[in-house]
C-alpha cells in the first residue's frame, strides 16, 4: 500500500506512478585532444541538421510551411 500527502479527505483506486531517482551523469570532463577539430565536427553537425530542416520545411505546406502560428 502506498501512502503520501492527501490533496483531499478520501479514498482513491487508480494506477500509481513512482518516480524514479535521475541517472547519474558522468563527474568527469571529456578528454578533447584537439578542441579546434571537436568545433569544426559541432558545426558540421549543426549545419547538416540545419539543411534537413530546412528540407523538411521546404516539403511542409500550409500553415505548417510558416512557422509556428502566433498567439492570439
Amino acid at each position: 500500500m502506498l501512502t503520501g500527502l492527501a490533496a483531499s479527505p478520501g479514498l482513491a483506486v487508480g494506477p500509481a506512478r513512482r518516480m524514479v531517482p535521475p541517472p547519474e551523469l558522468p563527474t568527469t570532463e571529456p578528454s578533447v585532444t584537439d578542441r579546434d577539430a571537436e568545433l569544426r565536427r559541432a558545426i558540421e553537425a549543426l549545419d547538416e541538421v540545419a539543411d534537413e530542416l530546412e528540407e523538411t520545411a521546404g516539403r511542409a505546406s500550409g500553415e505548417a510551411a510558416g512557422g509556428p502560428a502566433a498567439p492570439g
